[in-house]
């Protein structure tokens, strides 16, 4: 299978997942746990121009509950957040932070 070919699938299944997470996190339930959970792998997720949008949706959701922020910059998520943010208002990513 030529490179590209998976490169493409690769981040196709990296936005799957921020869709997914992002749709966990629309849903009532424990949030700290899926933060713990979910954080590492969103913030991972916003390199992916195919799932940040979804991802940056998801950390906002999760830092509704307070100590989701903790595992969010325990994770490092701050330096990609900034970045995602400071890359433009008309960044639909940047817009779901």
């Amino acid at each position: 299978m030529p490179a590209r070919s998976r490169a493409e699938r690769a981040r196709a299944a990296v936005a799957r997942c921020a869709r997914e997470l992002a749709a966990l996190s629309a849903e009532s339930g424990d949030e700290e746990a899926l933060g713990q959970v979910a954080a590492p792998v969103l913030i991972g997720c916003l390199s992916c121009m195919e799932a940040a949008s979804d991802a940056g949706k998801a950390l906002r959701r999760l830092t509704f509950e307070a100590a989701n922020n903790d595992a969010i910059r325990e994770a490092g998520g701050i330096p990609p957040l900034v970045a995602l943010v400071t890359a433009g208002a008309s960044s639909e990513a940047a817009a779901e932070a």
